[in-house]
C-alpha cells in the first residue's frame, strides 16, 4: 500500500509553524517597537510571502495589530505574557539552570538576590558541586554587595546615584586580607565587573575560593540578583574565562524566566 506523503510531511511541519510563532512573538517583544513586515522577515529569517500568511493568522486571533505599515503586539499576546509571569515562581524556575550550571561546571552553583535594604545579596539557592573539596554555604546567608562577586557584578549594575551613595557609605565589612574594603578599591572592581560582564573574587570572604558571578534581571531590566559559582582557588583560576561564559548564560537564561526579554547585559543601568 503506497505511503500518502501528505500524511509523512505534517508531524514536522506543525512544531516548525510553532516555533516560527514563537520567533515572531519573541522578535516583537524584545524589539518594543512597531516592526514592517521586512523588518520582521530579517529578524526571523522567513521569507516575507511566508511570513506574511503567519502574521495574517496571528493579527486574526489577536496576537498582532497592524497599523500604518507596521505590526505591534496585540492583547492575546500580553495576556499570554502575563499569564506566564505569573506561573513564573521565584527560586523554583530558575532551578533547572542552576542545576544545570552545577552538572557544567562541577562546582557549587549559588543564586542569589538583592536584599531589601539593597546592601547585601541573599543566598537563596545553593547546590553543592560534585567534587569532594568543595565550597559550602548554608542558603539564606546574607554577604554585603562589596565582599562577594555576586555582590559587585550587581552594583555594575546598579543605577549610577544609587551606587555612588553604596560606596560613599564606606561600610565595607572585611572578610579576609584580600576582601575589597576601601572605595577606590570597589570602584575598580565594579568598573571590570562591567567591562566584562561578570565580576571574580579571589579569598572574598573565604581563604582559598574564588567566586564568579553574572547578573540576572527582573522584567523591567533592573539587578534584581546573581547567579554564581563558588570553588577552590587551585580548581578554577586557570579556567576562569571557560566558567565565566557558562556563569553569564546562565544568569541571562534566570533572566528570562523571570520576564526579561530586553539586550543581555541591559546596555545601560537602570
Amino acid at each position: 500500500m503506497p505511503i500518502n506523503k501528505d500524511k509523512k510531511r505534517r508531524p514536522s511541519a506543525a512544531p516548525r509553524g510553532i516555533g516560527r510563532l514563537l520567533q515572531v512573538l519573541r522578535a516583537m517583544a524584545v524589539a518594543r517597537k512597531p516592526l514592517s513586515l521586512a523588518e520582521l522577515a530579517t529578524l526571523v529569517d522567513m521569507p516575507r510571502s511566508s511570513l506574511f500568511v503567519l502574521l495574517k493568522g496571528m493579527e486574526q486571533k489577536g496576537y498582532l495589530v497592524f497599523e500604518d505599515n507596521a505590526y505591534t503586539l496585540g492583547p492575546e499576546a500580553f495576556k499570554l505574557g502575563h499569564a506566564i509571569a505569573h506561573s513564573a515562581s521565584f527560586p523554583g524556575t530558575a532551578l533547572p539552570i542552576l542545576r544545570r550550571l552545577g552538572r557544567e561546571t562541577g562546582e557549587t552553583a549559588i543564586l542569589s538576590k538583592l536584599s531589601d535594604d539593597r546592601k547585601h545579596v541573599i543566598y537563596v539557592t545553593v547546590l553543592e558541586g560534585s567534587n569532594l573539596l568543595r565550597f559550602t554555604v548554608t542558603p539564606g546567608v546574607l554577604r554585603p554587595l562589596s565582599a562577594t562577586a555576586s555582590g559587585q557584578v550587581v552594583l555594575a549594575y546598579m543605577a549610577g546615584t544609587e551606587r555612588d551613595a553604596y560606596i560613599a557609605s564606606g561600610s565595607f565589612e572585611k572578610f579576609t586580607a584580600s576582601t575589597v574594603s576601601t572605595g577606590s578599591a570597589l570602584r575598580r572592581a565594579i568598573a571590570t565587573a562591567k567591562g566584562r560582564r561578570w565580576a571574580m573574587t579571589v579569598d572574598g570572604t573565604v581563604v582559598g575560593v574564588v567566586g564568579i558571578a553574572a547578573a540576572w534581571f527582573d522584567a523591567d531590566g533592573s539587578a534584581a540578583g546573581a547567579v554564581s559559582i563558588a570553588a577552590p582557588s587551585a580548581r578554577v583560576l586557570d579556567r576562569q574565562h571557560d566558567i565565566a561564559g557558562v556563569v553569564l548564560r546562565a544568569a541571562e537564561e534566570v533572566s528570562r524566566v523571570m520576564g526579561y526579554a530586553g539586550h543581555y547585559p541591559p546596555k545601560e543601568s537602570h
